[in-house]
């Protein structure tokens, strides 16, 4: 799964919010707040089914699934529905959920068919919603990793949503305490979990109380 790039469209960004005096330079964007994005991209992927040739799927029940409606995911998948298709075909409307599930921003979330028998034609795919099992903190010196943590782990709760942990992320960066922040999002141990690596450079503490 890649991280994908895009304005925050719809979304009041700290600037909406907060005096234009007291910034002390520019937001970073979202490529200098992650420079080297790593995340996970590890759902199974087989053939569960043993797919001999094509089948037709008159159903499609996803699992796992908090943000999005069973309607919703019908509607996603109604091409694959009611027809012939192929495994590649399937691996197909598997591919549809992860991507609706990134271009909502959440982007450590995919989907993968599960070993199972097809009865009734019917198709199960789960979904494994992305969280945040650790955050490290690197670079404090006068500051209390709790001071970081906590503002980071609210902003990355299951399942954890680009915008959010953007957002916490640039307010971070306008605390008078904090020069930058460096962050790195990696794979954890299993699919869906992640860790959160965060570097971060006091301010110098003179300008910092100035």
């Amino acid at each position: 799964m890649g991280f994908p790039s895009g304005a925050l469209a719809q979304l009041r960004s700290p600037q909406d919010q907060l005096p234009e005096q007291e910034f002390r330079e520019p937001l970073p964007t979202l490529e200098e707040l992650f420079p080297e994005l790593n995340t996970p991209n590890s759902i199974p992927e087989d053939d569960p089914l043993n797919v001999p040739d094509n089948i037709v799927v008159k159903q499609f029940r996803v699992v796992g699934s908090t943000v999005f409606t069973d309607d919703e995911f019908d509607e996603l998948l109604a091409e694959f529905t009611n027809t012939p298709i192929s495994f590649a075909q399937l691996l197909q409307a598997q591919e549809a959920i992860t991507q609706k599930y990134v271009d909502a921003k959440y982007i450590t979330s995919g989907a993968y068919i599960p070993p199972q028998t097809l009865e009734n034609d019917v198709v199960e795919i789960r979904v494994i919603e992305g969280s945040v099992e650790e955050i490290n903190i690197q670079g404090l010196d006068r500051l209390r990793p709790g001071y970081l943590r906590g503002r980071l782990a609210m902003a990355s709760q299951a399942p954890l949503n680009q915008v959010k942990l953007l957002q916490a992320l640039q307010m971070l960066q306008l605390d008078p305490l904090i020069q930058t922040l460096s962050v790195e999002l990696a794979a954890g141990i299993r699919p869906g979990l992640s860790i959160l690596d965060v570097t971060v450079k006091e301010a110098d503490a003179f300008n910092a109380i100035a």
